[in-house]
């Protein structure tokens, strides 16, 4: 937003930080620079060097008549929790001051070995500071042994001599590395090492993110489009219900707290090319810090802390234990104001102003009224008002998903890559709550009633150019997930005509698409496929006998499916390029194919060739697994290599003058012919029939 009337200069600022600013004005200026994100800014100058709030403690201030000493250090608490709310602070070594005063702050290491370290700590090379807070410092560092980089946290040396602050840390490394969530940083090592100087100070290793603090985002970006704010609300709630089925309450989840993870690739492309990072990043949960097992939040004598005032819950405001529903408040201001672009309650120096915050559709016209209502119970003041745990907000956020893809208000992003984010989105809330399976079972094709809704994804404004080589899947294949397939189906739209872009199914793990299902008469070239290079189930299916394109399976030749289903293709005859793979499940009903040597000792437990020209069935007798064989439609001459197989289920054209009913008599597990129990069948067999 650009600057208001009202908006201090930098002069004011400064004064505001070093404690020089009258007490008549400097609630108002608290208040402004709370909600103004340009004054922000100018804050964040003037504090990323951590000196200042050791000037800001000690600088002489001019205070009225009225003005209590006690008043005064509340500003400087004030002061502190607005800096900490904005962003990470970064150190920055001043050469003058008090040398002793730094040894206090900085552990003493030993001497740097190589070039581009700032010195060793046991297996650690240190590389550079990244950040620190009033209790630890964070370092960028290579664990020497398991050759890796890691961002190491440390207690400062001074905090690490008082058995309070220790155990507070310990505290949260207990809690960090006690939690394993992909919405929550991982802890590799927690431990105590002596310094140079022969103090042991505390420390926690743990992984080295690329990206940015949501803080940082917010304060660039401003508010987000309600989907995304939906998506990374339901990772933030989705840590949390771990973290609270641990018994362990966070007590401090704010923007500065909540890292925007860069998928893998994302750093490497081209600024113009990148969507934007709140759009396809993991939102994971940092610093617990002020993080206590719940069972002993409320014990005096153990480590307690507060935590940032503009997001604390009432009941924490108050004094009291915090248990999980105050976590939840607090992801409901950020959640307010990820969406509006204001915090929901007026914070002055004394206290916070819980009165009811503005409506939310008020300030955001484009959020879904179920996202907004939700938002406001997490907001509500008692905390038996709010949802009951994290789960059930996860639960809500993911139902509510596909709503919040209506527009955003109409605004431009700093990053032209913001429109080509736009379709990701769509698609990021298409698969958070599709899910489809084709009947694979049923002994007859399904009726077209029962025809699975097919999703239409919207492919990007700016898909990826070129010819789908392998040079090309490469690329895509190092993208996220949302956007690997929004890609992949937008070049399966250019390579034929005719598909409009609709799936079935699509499946992700570990942020990479690992199912992928169409039911289309339209593809033919299915190149584009190979970008997904974790898939393990395809399916890419003729909509009815007949009508199906897919001819060659070449392009997936050399992939790791387990599960593929081509049923209704009926020029399809060619299966060889599916040897090798570990298929668990494999159906082409209704198609071409006749050899079936290609799948000649896998792992198969259902295998459905039905309609097919399949004449000789030997292969079956190397597919120890089989549970279910189909074959009805199919000239097979004999059933021969059936015998004495454990298959327990079989469809089949039932033919007495083809010897069928010695084989299947030879079939000791047969427990369902033609969905049948077999005593059933053979009962059926024995009645007179008329004469066909």
């Amino acid at each position: 937003m650009p600057p208001s009337l009202d908006c201090p200069d930098a002069a004011e600022l400064q004064n505001l930080l070093l404690g020089r600013v009258l007490s008549d004005r400097v609630g108002a200026l608290e208040m402004h620079v709370g909600e103004c994100r340009v004054c922000q800014g100018e804050v964040d100058k003037l504090i990323a060097n951590l000196r200042c709030i050791d000037t800001l403690r000690s600088g002489p201030p001019l205070s009225s008549d009225e003005e209590e000493e006690g008043d005064l250090e509340d500003v400087m608490s004030r002061l502190d929790d607005l800096a900490a709310s904005l962003s990470s602070l970064v150190w920055k070594e001043s050469r003058s001051g008090d040398a002793a005063r730094l040894r206090e702050e900085h552990p003493s290491f030993e001497s740097p070995q190589t070039d581009g370290e700032v010195g060793r700590w046991g297996p650690y090379r240190l590389l550079r500071l990244l950040g620190a807070g009033g209790m630890g410092l964070v370092y960028l560092a290579e664990d020497t042994i398991l050759r890796r980089p890691v961002a190491l946290k440390l207690l400062r040396p001074y905090l690490a001599r008082l058995p309070r602050a220790r155990d507070g840390f310990l505290s949260e490394a207990r809690a960090m590395a006690a939690i394993k969530h992909d919405s929550i940083v991982t802890v590799f090592q927690i431990g105590e090492m002596p310094t140079v100087s022969g103090e042991s100070v505390p420390f926690l290793a743990m992984e080295s993110l690329e990206g940015e603090s949501l803080a940082d985002w917010l304060r660039r970006e401003g508010p987000l489009p309600a989907a995304w704010a939906a998506r990374l609300g339901q990772q933030a709630a989705e840590g949390l219900a771990l973290a609270h089925a641990r018994g362990v309450i966070h007590r401090d989840i704010k923007p500065g707290n909540l890292w925007l993870e860069a998928p893998r690739g994302w750093p490497e492309l081209a600024s113009g090319q990148r969507p934007p990072l709140a759009a396809v990043a993991r939102l994971k949960i940092l610093d617990f810090g002020l993080a206590q097992p719940s069972a002993n939040a409320g014990q005096e004598d153990g480590p307690v802390f507060g935590g940032t005032p503009a997001y604390m819950s009432p009941e924490q405001a108050g004094g009291q234990p915090p248990g999980a529903a105050a976590d939840l408040f607090s992801l409901g201001v950020v959640l307010y104001e990820l969406t509006s672009g204001r915090l929901p309650f007026r914070h002055s120096r004394r206290s916070t102003d819980y009165s009811p915050p503005i409506p939310l559709r008020q300030l955001a016209a484009g959020i879904p009224a179920p996202f907004a209502d939700l938002i406001h119970r997490l907001l509500e003041i008692e905390a038996a008002a709010r949802p009951a745990s994290a789960g059930d907000v996860a639960s809500e956020l993911a139902a509510l998903v596909p709503q919040a893809s209506s527009p955003a208000p109409a605004r431009r992003f700093k990053r032209r890559a913001f429109l080509a984010a736009c379709s990701l989105t769509l698609l990021v809330l298409l698969t958070l709550g599709t899910w489809f399976a084709f009947r694979s079972f049923a002994p007859a094709p399904r009726p077209a009633s029962e025809a699975p809704t097919a999703l239409l994804v919207q492919p990007p404004l700016h898909p990826l150019p070129g010819t789908p080589d392998e040079k090309w899947c490469r690329t895509v294949s190092a993208l996220p997930g949302e956007q690997q397939a929004a890609i992949v189906v937008s070049k399966l739209r250019e390579l034929n005509p005719g598909y409009e872009g609709t799936v079935c199914r699509l499946g992700y793990e570990n942020g990479r698409v690992t199912e992928f299902a169409i039911l289309t008469d339209a593809v033919r070239d299915i190149r584009p496929v190979r970008a997904f290079s974790a898939l393990r189930w395809l399916e890419c299916c003729g909509s009815v006998p007949g009508k199906g394109q897919l001819i060659d399976l070449s392009p997936i030749r050399g992939m790791k499916l387990t599960i593929l289903n081509i049923w209704q293709n009926p020029d399809l005859s060619d299966i060889g390029p599916v040897r090798g793979m570990k298929l668990t499940i494999f159906q082409t009903g209704d198609t071409a194919v006749e050899d079936l040597a290609p799948l000649r000792d896998m792992p198969l437990t259902v295998l459905a060739v039905n309609n097919c020209r399949v004449r000789e069935a030997a292969v079956v007798g190397t597919l120890p697994k089989l549970r279910l064989f189909r074959c009805d439609g199919c000239p097979l001459t004999t059933l021969q290599p059936l015998a004495h197989t454990p298959i327990p289920e079989l469809i089949l054209d039932y033919r007495p003058n083809r010897g069928d009913a010695e084989v299947l008599r030879q079939m000791p597990e047969l427990r369902l012919i033609n969905s049948q129990n077999a005593a059933a069948f053979w009962e059926h067999q024995r009645r007179p029939h008329p004469a066909r």
